[in-house]
């Protein structure tokens, strides 16, 4: 983890109101990746349920699920990208966080964290909160970077994940640990 850490409130303040200039344009490349992703969520889940994605940016994943069929909500702080998102795409994002978001238990099939857990200041409060809002049978999906891969290992400290904005860092034994202490089973 990062030390010393900058208050989460300031990390929020700063996703919140900043003005993305660049990230929206990137939307049919992101699509692209998104495709490939939610073909690896569809071979879990083949019946395209509900989907939440978390810090979803500009929606280009719930794009992809909703035109697949998936009946798909997204989280987001900054408020520019959830509304380019809601505008342009008709997706159903909030601006909020997880850990404040209105949702009942057991309201959803499938919880996608991509890149968003190293941004967070209690990772576990949120993969406890989504193992709570996944139906019986669910999956969460995390995407990080990977501290223990062999990329990380040959760049040390030039490793371009490293970011004033990475609360934590997680490797593959990191973060199963965290997914199986709040329940999980790795797959």
């Amino acid at each position: 983890y990062a030390d010393p850490r900058i208050k989460q409130s300031y990390i929020w303040q700063g996703y919140s109101d900043a003005i993305d200039t660049k990230y929206a344009t990137q939307g049919e490349l992101r699509m692209s990746t998104f495709q490939r992703a939610l073909r690896k969520i569809e071979h879990y889940l083949p019946n395209k349920g509900s989907i939440l994605d978390v810090g979803c940016a500009a929606g280009f994943f719930l794009k992809v699920a909703k035109d697949s069929g998936w009946k798909a909500q997204g989280l987001e702080p900054n408020k520019g990208l959830a509304a380019f998102g809601r505008e342009r795409y008709d997706i159903d994002i909030t601006s909020t966080d997880l850990l404040s978001a209105p949702f009942p238990d057991s309201s959803f099939d499938a919880i996608t964290f991509w890149d968003v857990l190293e941004h967070v200041a209690d990772p576990q409060a949120h993969v406890k909160k989504a193992f709570q809002l996944l139906k019986n049978g669910g999956y969460v999906f995390v995407n990080y970077p990977d501290f223990g891969s062999s990329l990380a290992k040959l760049a040390k400290q030039k490793w371009w994940f490293l970011s004033p904005v990475h609360i934590y860092y997680f490797n593959r034994k990191t973060i199963s640990r965290l997914l199986e202490q709040e329940g999980f089973v790795v797959v």
